[in-house]
């Protein structure tokens, strides 16, 4: 985008104070005076030797409006510069009735759409960049323009190369000292947050698709073959040949029973929290820790603060760890937690994991537990996730497993 002034704005400025027609006697004085030939559009360079040379062959008003004119002339070369270095595709229009009509583009416009400003310069955007089926729309956006309207919206727009992308779009309408309307427009591409909306409203529907299933289709065959194992079970003696088995299918029942509750579990939260608010940490970790089966094990909470969670979930994830501090440390474990400037921590007194197992202890599915089902470590990062905070693992400074949850809103 060149950064010119149009001789019709020179004329109608000066215009203002001794007419037409004597405003373009001046301003050929001053072309004659300068070297600088009568044309279209002029330079800032060139604007301000004209209007050095009107101020010197005129006085009063004139050289007034000529001070002026070159005030407003920087100031358009710092709207050019702004305009220029918008990240954003921007375009400047001038409405020709109701048709938009490229006057500018950015640099930024170049890239995303792939036209150059010769290309599409003094030519109705609309024939370019909206897609087939959407010419209504741009249309009712141009009415509303004309209408001195500021829209905001999101649309679909084609590049040069065919691809139709999302973009929300904005624009405001200025009128010019000349009486030409023109707007100035910004595409911000939101193709890809689009798509990861439409991802996750995929993922959400798969995880209710999981539930059902786990609900339905898994828990209720498991409690019939459990009640039939249980009178089976009742009627025999134990001393029989074989009752052993029994006893593998009861354990066999058991974890599957423990695995469909943890299925249930990793679905329920595993959607994006939208909703959260101000949650007390120690109230929440000494609720999580009487829900866990913790006799004989202690709970430390060195530090405590208010944090921005999901109150549920949050009490899920503590208990979880918690479960797993038990697990592998013992019932006698005693279990820290505390909170940082970005987040929380929990950290257990055990023996603690190996280095080369850190990175897999967080994976789907992943336990040491004969009968284990491998999901709560799971859930807790799926509850991290669902948060958009971030977790890790260390050694705790006993020797036991530390979990730090960072990237969360701390008060």
């Amino acid at each position: 985008m060149e950064n010119t002034i149009s001789h019709e704005e020179l004329v109608t400025a000066l215009s203002q104070s001794v007419g037409v027609t004597k405003a373009r006697d001046i301003l050929e004085d001053a072309a004659d005076s300068t070297g600088i030939p009568i044309k279209d559009n002029y330079t800032t360079a060139e604007i301000n030797r004209v209007c050095d040379a009107i101020k010197r062959d005129n006085d009063g008003y004139m050289e007034i409006i000529a001070d002026e004119f070159k005030i407003q002339t920087r100031a358009k070369k710092r709207s050019h510069a702004l305009f220029e270095n918008i990240p954003d595709a921007a375009v400047v229009l001038a409405y020709d009735q109701q048709t938009p009509i490229v006057r500018a583009i950015n640099s930024a416009f170049s890239t995303v759409f792939g036209y150059d400003e010769e290309q599409i310069r003094d030519e109705s955007l609309n024939e370019f960049i909206v897609p087939d089926g959407h010419s209504d729309e741009a249309e009712d956006i141009d009415r509303q323009v004309v209408a001195g309207e500021q829209v905001e919206r999101e649309v679909k727009r084609e590049t040069e190369d065919g691809e139709v992308r999302d973009f929300l779009f904005r624009t405001v309408p200025m009128e010019k000292t000349t009486g030409e309307l023109e707007a100035y427009s910004i595409y911000t591409d939101v193709t890809d947050r689009r798509q990861r909306t439409r991802e996750l409203r995929e993922h959400n529907k798969r995880l209710e698709e999981v539930t059902t299933v786990v609900t339905h289709d898994l828990r209720n065959p498991l409690s019939i073959a459990q009640s039939h194992l249980s009178f089976a079970m009742e009627d025999l003696d134990e001393s029989l040949d074989g009752y052993e088995f029994l006893r593998d299918v009861e354990d066999a029942i058991e974890r599957m029973e423990r695995l469909s509750e943890d299925l249930l579990t990793l679905a329920r939260h595993g959607k994006r929290v939208t909703e959260t608010q101000s949650v007390d940490f120690s109230d929440v970790s000494q609720q999580a820790w009487a829900d866990t089966d913790s006799s004989g094990g202690e709970l430390v909470i060195e530090t405590s603060g208010n944090i921005e969670a999901d109150e549920g979930q949050l009490n899920t994830l503590l208990g979880h760890l918690f479960q797993n501090a038990i697990t592998h440390a013992g019932p006698n474990v005693t279990v820290t937690v505390g909170t940082t400037t970005d987040g929380f921590y929990v950290h257990d007194d055990g023996p603690g994991i190996a280095a080369e197992k850190q990175n897999k202890v967080l994976e789907y599915g992943y336990t040491t537990e004969t009968g284990g089902t491998g999901l709560g470590l799971s859930i807790v990062r799926s509850i991290v996730t669902a948060h958009g905070w971030d977790i890790k693992l260390t050694e705790s400074d006993t020797g036991g497993v530390r979990f730090d949850i960072t990237d969360v809103t701390v008060q």
